[in-house]
């Protein structure tokens, strides 16, 4: 019969999907048809589903609930995604996201991670998307600084992009499933 906690909620405000809402209500006021009435657009759920889709919204702190948008126009330096990994996902954090990495530029890559977990995958090919690194964390501890930081060492310098060093420096066979080397 209370409120929901206020950082419970604000979690559920943070993590929710672009075209969601998020309710609350007491059991004992909660019925069939309310729980099911559908309040979003088919294509919103759609875009939540697809893997390259990073959400929009950027919400403000509350309750020390936050996000971070991480996004650059570079792609991860292979050696140092490996190195940070620690660092970017090792936290009682949600994470989602898209990049890229030097090394293969024609991979659009997947990030998901939560509380500590993490899984990195190959998506195929870019397409008509431009390519890009975004990365959405939420959390409510103090690794901010720690990840941002992480995030922008982890980027590949301009003179590292089309590098052959890149693709010598690329020991993620492993997160990628592939022979790549």
């Amino acid at each position: 019969h209370d409120a929901a906690p206020a950082g419970s909620f604000a979690a559920a405000q943070h993590l929710r999907g672009d075209g969601a809402t998020v309710q609350h209500w007491r059991l004992d006021t909660l019925s069939a048809a309310a729980a099911l009435r559908p309040r979003c657009r088919i294509q919103d759920t759609l875009d939540r589903a697809n893997p390259l889709r990073v959400s929009g919204r950027s919400p403000r702190e509350d309750a020390g609930v936050w996000t971070l948008r991480l996004e650059s126009d570079q792609p991860f330096h292979p050696g140092r995604l490996r190195a940070n990994l620690h660092r970017l996902a090792d936290h009682k954090v949600r994470t989602r996201g898209v990049f890229w990495v030097a090394s293969r530029p024609g991979s659009a890559c997947v990030w998901d991670g939560a509380g500590r977990q993490l899984s990195m995958g190959d998506a195929g090919p870019w397409g008509a998307r431009s390519r890009r690194t975004c990365l959405m964390v939420t959390g409510r501890g103090d690794e901010r600084a720690e990840i941002l930081s992480a995030f922008h060492e982890t980027l590949a310098r301009p003179d590292e992009v089309l590098s052959p060093a890149a693709g010598e420096a690329d020991t993620l066979a492993d997160w990628f499933d592939d022979d790549f080397i």
